[in-house]
């Protein structure tokens, strides 16, 4: 990237451009030195930068050109400004009013005019106080005690104080965002500061106020000595309550960042509150982003506790709409996602249980189970065949998944539950799976370091009675006539169909791309035009056309499909429903 001659910023002005310049052609310069040039400019006298605002209205200009000529035009009109009252009055020709975005950008430069000198903090501070209409537009309050707390803290600590006792609600507001920027250390000095910020929140009745006060209270804990910790947190909860909506978005929003910012009790108070009340959409997906970085970091156990009891709590919160933390489990470590499901199995809790099954493995059919039991402690041998029963209905239609689950409690049981271990492998996985013995079974089972492999043996050679048998009886069931099979096969068409339909429609690809649909061949082609076009070519001349290709990939996906949903599909589905209803015997 460039920066304009003085050459070009003057001729531009001469010719009226020097606004395009800035703003519609800022994109091809780089800020820093464009503004530098300008003041420059502006210092040699060349140019006036005082007789360019106001903007013309309505403005020719984009958004983002705005954008972008502002962060250039800011600093040199605060370069060539001598007053406070210039300063603003140059932004207010530049800034438009009803953009608070843009109205915000001038915060900075406020903020960097007034660190020049005392003088002209005090200058800022006597136009606030006279009440100029310019002092409500830029967030000068903040600047003002922002910048000032840096040059003398008592002196500014006591004028944000004031404001916070007699200003104006925008005013207030102000002041305590300014104040959020005060270190611990000064605060630690200042043991009545926390009690005086109290006071002020339990008089405060204006809602925009509150936010500002519980921002205040948001960033003081994030670094606030151990001695004030629960004062500290006092300021949350009374700055909180009532529990609003905004208040849920800001402690969603503090709680969001990829460190560990609050201590572990605060954490947890501040994710109760989070998640206090009804669980409206917006709280759930900030709670699913600030969980998933909670899984990321090693605290499953407490992320896991606070979605079991918001689905626990109410119905109306469904696993489904934590995507993020779905996503973190399957794509982690299989140990956590293993844990997880073992742990749910185990609670005995239908809604939870249905959770599991409407939420997990929606596209993946290979998860393989490889907890290890003996590391659960908590979980008697009397309690396997109930969490292998509740995975059975909870994990049917994921056959690796379930029957991998049940050789993992086999390596661990033993006597009487091994055997029951053993009749539901057999029955109902590998009744209806029989594809498990060679694509995951048979090695099991001809492992002899696998204490899994004698019991996998037994219920392979149940299966192996099982089929030899249906194979000597002659069974018409399983012998569908052509007809019955066409049927069959246009219900799973039909079906799939459908699948396909709903798969599109909530697709985010299907909303970037086009879609082609070529209804027989291996291949397409198509013509466009070719580049370069030829030089004599005339305007409007379409020109010579250039013929590309592009072959056509298959994409397959293999799935098993429970025998008996096609020879008994409704004693398959009261049989799993069973399973999935199943109580711990006590």
């Amino acid at each position: 990237m460039t920066t304009p001659s003085r050459d070009e910023i003057v001729v531009a002005a001469k010719e009226g451009r020097l606004l395009d310049l800035i703003f519609k052609e800022s994109w091809r310069h780089d800020s820093a030195p464009f503004s530098q040039a300008l003041i420059d400019a502006h210092q040699a006298k060349v140019i006036d930068l005082r007789s360019v605002p106001p903007l013309p209205e309505p403005s020719r200009f984009s958004h983002n050109e705005m954008y972008l000529g502002i962060e250039v035009f800011l600093p040199a009109l605060g370069a060539i400004s001598t007053s406070c009252d210039e300063l603003l009055e140059l932004m207010a020709g530049v800034v438009p009013h009803d953009d608070p975005m843009l109205s915000h950008s001038s915060y900075g430069e406020i903020m960097k005019w007034c660190q020049a000198s005392p003088e002209r903090l005090l200058g800022l501070l006597q136009l606030i106080k006279s009440d100029a209409p310019l002092s409500h537009r830029f967030h000068c309050v903040q600047a003002c005690i922002s910048a000032g707390l840096q040059a003398d803290l008592d002196f500014y600590l006591a004028q944000a104080l004031e404001f916070l006792d007699l200003g104006n609600a925008l005013q207030r507001a102000q002041a305590a965002r300014a104040l959020s920027n005060l270190s611990a250390e000064v605060r630690s000095t200042r043991v009545d500061l926390v009690e005086t910020i109290l006071a002020v929140i339990d008089r405060e009745a204006e809602p925009s106020v509150r936010d500002a006060l519980l921002a205040l209270a948001l960033d003081w804990q994030k670094d606030t000595p151990v001695e004030l910790e629960r004062s500290t947190y006092r300021l949350i909860e009374r700055a909180a309550c009532p529990i609003t909506l905004a208040a849920k978005k800001a402690i969603g929003l503090a709680l969001m960042g990829t460190a560990n910012v609050y201590s572990p009790q605060v954490r947890q108070d501040l994710l109760a509150l989070l998640s206090s009340g009804q669980p409206e959409e917006e709280v759930v997906n900030l709670l699913d982003i600030v969980l998933a970085g909670m899984i990321r970091r090693g605290d499953v156990s407490e992320a896991q506790g606070l979605i079991e009891k918001l689905i626990l709590g109410d119905a109306t919160v469904p696993f489904t709409g934590f995507t993020s933390v779905l996503h973190e489990l399957e794509s982690r470590d299989a140990f956590v996602l293993d844990r997880w499901v073992v742990r749910w199995l185990h609670s005995d809790s239908l809604s939870l249980a249905l959770a599991l099954r409407r939420s997990l493995f929606a596209a993946s059919e290979g998860r393989v189970f490889t907890f290890d039991f003996s590391q659960a402690l908590e979980i008697p041998e009397s309690d396997y065949l109930f969490i292998a029963r509740k995975a059975l209905g909870t994990f049917f239609s994921k056959p690796l998944f379930v029957a991998s689950l049940i050789v993992s409690l086999m390596r661990n049981a033993s006597g009487a539950t091994l055997g029951e271990l053993e009749r539901l492998l057999f029955d109902p996985v590998l009744i209806n799976y029989s594809g498990l013995k060679s694509d995951y079974l048979e090695e099991i089972a001809e492992s002899p370091t696998d204490v899994a492999s004698q019991a996998v043996q037994r219920a392979l050679q149940e299966l192996h009675k099982y089929l030899e048998g249906l194979g000597d009886s002659h069974i018409r069931e399983l012998q569908p006539s052509e007809r019955e099979r066409q049927l069959e096969h246009h219900r799973r068409n039909e079906q799939m169909q459908n699948d396909m339909v709903e798969a599109r429609a909530s697709s985010i690809m299907a909303d970037l791309v086009s879609e082609q649909v070529l209804l027989y061949g291996t291949g397409m082609a198509s013509w466009v035009p070719a580049f370069p076009p030829p030089q004599d070519m005339a305007d409007g001349d379409t020109g010579p056309m250039r013929r590309i290709e592009q072959s056509l990939a298959t994409v397959q996906h293999i799935f098993q499909i429970p025998r008996q949903s096609v020879l008994e599909p409704s004693s398959l589905e009261i049989q799993t429903l069973n399973f999935l209803y199943v109580e711990r015997k006590r």
